[in-house]
């Protein structure tokens, strides 16, 4: 009985090898086939935005020895990695379209040929609700290389999509990481703020210019007599921290600029009031930025006597 027993088991065994094989070859497969659709997506998706899979052979994400794809992750994205349960990170990650298309958004989003139609398409990624907190880490450098020209959205042809794009993203800021959320109220001030400085409706331009003032006034004066008196009942004027001020500069002087672009009359007395008190505070900015404001102080000044005159 015990020799029947053991060659039906050896049978047995024999018998589920291949079995087994099979099966593993069969997962193989199906995890090659699972790739492939994603890449075929990804790729239709890239089409539609007018990026071709030759264009985009430059940023195709690199790949492990099994050929699965290995989405370039951030640091901020391993850390989430860390806090996920086990098993989650290969269906979340490695299979999230987001995170895998983002690296090529992020490159062809910095041409002037393609960002508009690639912005246009990260619009709707956000409006349809498909960045969420688990891949917006990865989405947030579609952003960031959206404005590696700043100057561009200044264009008309651009001002639509920069607007749609960078409005759904402010609009949705808790998706984002908290560590990104201050860039994100910055680019608030940088591309929302800056792009209605261009408008032709006096109220929205002064509204605008407004908004810019009130992060001007956190900077710091470079005399401490320039400072304006402190609301009632606070304590003091606060200033915005020393680490982040070079980064603000930046933002509102670019606004300023924009403002001194405006050919209305009634723009003028609006964009030099931010001259005055940005070359007030030009200690903030840097040096280029500086020598600017000293020649639209200038000229500011001498618009000032002859309007006195």
């Amino acid at each position: 009985m015990e020799c029947r027993v053991d060659a039906l088991a050896s049978q047995g065994l024999r018998a589920s090898v291949p079995a087994r094989m099979k099966r593993g070859a069969d997962e193989a497969l199906g995890t090659e086939m699972a790739r492939q659709r994603m890449e075929e997506r990804l790729n239709a998706t890239l089409e539609r935005a007018g990026v071709s899979a030759v264009q985009a052979a430059e940023t195709t994400l690199p790949r492990d020895t099994r050929g699965s794809l290995v989405p370039a992750l951030t640091p901020s994205q391993h850390e989430g990695i860390a806090s996920m349960p086990n098993g989650s990170q290969s269906t979340s990650l490695v299979n999230d379209e987001i995170i895998a298309a983002s690296p090529r958004l992020a490159a062809h989003i910095r041409s002037a040929a393609k960002c508009v139609k690639v912005a246009e398409m990260a619009s709707a990624l956000l409006e349809g609700g498909r960045v969420t907190l688990r891949n917006s880490a990865a989405f947030y450098e579609v952003l960031a290389a959206g404005l590696s020209e700043p100057k561009r959205l200044r264009s008309r042809e651009y001002r639509a999509a920069f607007r749609r794009l960078y409005g759904a993203a402010i609009a949705r800021l808790e998706l984002f990481p908290p560590n990104a959320q201050p860039m994100l109220k910055l680019w608030e001030l940088r591309v929302l703020t800056q792009i209605d400085l261009f408008t032709a409706d006096q109220h929205r331009f002064e509204a605008r210019i407004r908004s810019v003032r009130t992060r001007l006034l956190q900077l710091p004066c470079l005399n401490i007599s320039d400072e304006p008196p402190p609301k009632p009942g606070s304590n003091g004027r606060v200033h915005l921290p020393q680490e982040t001020r070079a980064l603000w500069a930046e933002a509102i002087f670019e606004c300023i600029e924009a403002a001194l672009m405006a050919q209305q009359a009634w723009a003028k007395a609006e964009a030099n009031s931010l001259v005055k008190a940005a070359f007030d505070r030009r200690q903030n900015f840097s040096d280029a930025e500086q020598e600017m404001l000293q020649q639209w102080d200038k000229r500011r000044s001498k618009e000032s006597i002859k309007q006195r005159a």
